[in-house]
């Protein structure tokens, strides 16, 4: 397992060092004061920790430099407690909409990865491992003569909305993951109002996290915007509607799959309108 963030402070990296004694972890490091912490809390709690340094993926990323990576493994050995595994890169290419367009950049940062590769293994440390591929690449990066680079899938295993709106090259997949949701009010003709909101279902784009779209409701044409509150939110429709009443159910699609996952405590696996399983979310944020 990647964790791709860095694990900063006391109790987090002790955590961490509990996980590492039971499992195949990999966590992200970019910084030596970070590195220095981890490994004096791997000696301290007679475990090993695995890293895999984090390359620069441009604004809104952590990472060292990819002319600087070369020289951060090499100290990267001197510490004890500590482990390389290898290098990991968080892209831009979620943005970019046309697919030959995002296949030319991910091959771009592939490329470069492997130059970086190269030049640690010509200094005498082996990188067996390498991740750098996404959701909008999962069907790109395969392809690069750079093999056996990892995708890290996250809207991938449910889709959504906003990806599977405007993303070329994510038509494959539908959007499993779906919010249960009951018609609670029709104050108005073209209104109507439901009873689930940002508490349950994720109202952000995940391509921009400051930008704000709501979801999508699942056979029900003819919503001209939703609007979510707390727990509450209000559909308008493009005219006049008798067909949506009070104690009506739907299903909306998240507009982000990834912050609406962790919301509940159970998944329903539903298959030709029968619930088949249920299954226990235990990464669930609890408020």
């Amino acid at each position: 397992m990647l964790i791709t963030s860095e694990i900063y402070g006391k109790s987090k990296v002790d955590r961490l060092c509990g996980l590492a004694k039971q499992a195949n972890i990999i966590v992200s490091v970019d910084d030596f004061k970070n590195v220095r912490q981890l490994s004096q809390a791997a000696l301290d709690k007679h475990t090993l920790i695995k890293v895999a340094g984090e390359l620069y993926g441009g604004r809104s990323s952590c990472g060292v430099q990819f002319s600087q990576m070369k020289d951060f493994v090499k100290n990267l050995r001197d510490y004890r407690g500590v482990q390389f595994e290898g290098l990991w890169h968080h892209g831009q290419e979620s943005n970019i909409v046309k697919f030959s367009d995002r296949k030319a950049a991910h091959f771009k940062t592939l490329d470069e990865m492997a130059r970086v590769k190269d030049e640690i293994e010509d200094a005498g440390t082996e990188v067996p491992f390498l991740s750098a591929g996404y959701t909008c690449t999962w069907n790109i990066t395969p392809e690069h003569n750079l093999k056996d680079v990892l995708v890290q899938a996250g809207s991938y295993v449910f889709s959504d909305w906003c990806s599977h709106h405007h993303l070329e090259g994510i038509e494959a997949f539908d959007c499993a993951l779906t919010v249960l949701t009951r018609c609670i009010s029709r104050p108005k003709t073209d209104e109507a109002m439901f009873d689930f909101g940002m508490n349950t279902c994720s109202d952000e784009c995940g391509e921009n996290y400051h930008q704000v779209l709501g979801p999508f409701f699942k056979d029900l044409d003819g919503v001209e915007r939703v609007t979510e509150r707390e727990e509450l939110s209000l559909a308008v429709f493009d005219g006049p509607r008798a067909d949506v009443k009070v104690g009506d159910t739907f299903e909306v699609i998240p507009a982000h799959s990834d912050t609406t996952a962790k919301l509940h405590p159970s998944y329903y696996g539903i298959r030709d309108d029968i619930v088949k399983v249920v299954w226990p979310n235990y990464g669930q944020c609890l408020f």
